[in-house]
């Protein structure tokens, strides 16, 4: 038996999409949704997302899944019903595990940088409720910056960049907007 599943295992996604086929666990179509997304197959993974959603919609991760290919697909078309479909699948992988920060980091990043699809979102408030979960997000407090410099509030938007780039100084997007946000200001 060793020797037939090594056969099967050349790379995560053969396997885990393998034994997909063959099985009906949520958790290994969720597995391969996640390798299918990260290989670029969004349409894939899309379906593997649902499949598992069927199985198990009780788990935040297939929801989470799920929202962020809808997210990424919804980004590369520009499309504005993927983007509220991408919504609801976060939200609700909220709403089954609140306690699940990347749920909560995929949904702020939507609503941080693809503002004009959320013209109602309060994005701000989203953002400050989970940065009150999850005080030490760094990526959560980058979208809030994000928020806040696209709201006006240009002070907002310095206080919280410092803050994501006080929790993590070497991510390159929060480096970017540090330095875009503080110009000429040099890193504290």
């Amino acid at each position: 038996r060793t020797m037939v599943r090594n056969t099967n295992f050349k790379d995560n996604l053969t396997l885990m999409c393998h034994d997909a086929k063959i099985s009906d666990n949520f958790s290994l179509e969720t597995s391969c949704g996640v390798s299918l997304f990260t290989a670029g197959s969004y349409d894939d993974a899309q379906k593997h997302f649902e499949t598992s959603i069927k199985l198990a919609p009780h788990s935040w991760n297939n929801w989470w899944g799920l929202g962020t290919v809808l997210g990424r697909k919804a980004m590369s078309q520009k499309d504005e019903r993927l983007f509220k479909e991408a919504e609801i699948a976060l939200k609700k992988a909220i709403k089954n595990e609140p306690n699940a920060s990347l749920a909560y980091q995929n949904l702020g990043h939507l609503f941080a940088y693809y503002k004009d699809y959320y013209k109602d979102v309060n994005a701000r408030e989203f953002l400050t409720n989970a940065l009150d979960r999850f005080p030490n997000n760094f990526k959560l407090w980058l979208y809030l910056a994000v928020t806040e410099y696209r709201s006006g509030n240009k002070v907002a938007a310095q206080k919280a960049i410092k803050h994501a780039y006080v929790l993590n100084p070497n991510d390159k997007e929060i480096i970017r907007v540090y330095d875009a946000l503080m110009k000429g200001n040099k890193r504290e």
